[in-house]
């Protein structure tokens, strides 16, 4: 996979976290590759196509799945950063705002 993507086209297949890159590669990445159809897709030909997160995620949960993505995908911009201000996010939680 690329470790910092330039095209639009990303693919974010929910469901894989618990799968090391090998074994998403070798199950996932590789059938789509196979596929009539889904090669044919920009973020396959691109080596676009990333583990997405959870299937039963909350709100709070997809803030850092979404940050997660951000660091995968676009490394350049997001390589130490975070996405959302956790404080906030607490302050929120807590009845702090």
């Amino acid at each position: 996979m690329l470790s910092q993507h330039t095209s639009k086209d990303v693919l974010l297949v929910r469901g894989q976290v618990e799968k090391d890159q090998a074994t998403f590669e070798e199950t996932i990445v590789d059938s789509l590759r196979n596929n009539p159809v889904a090669s044919e897709l920009t973020a396959v030909q691109n080596d676009a196509v990333y583990r997405g997160g959870y299937l039963d995620q909350g709100p709070i949960i997809n803030l850092f799945q979404t940050e997660a993505a951000a660091q995968r995908i676009y490394s350049n911009e997001f390589s130490e950063e975070t996405v959302f201000d956790r404080q906030r996010v607490a302050d929120i939680i807590t009845g702090s705002t």
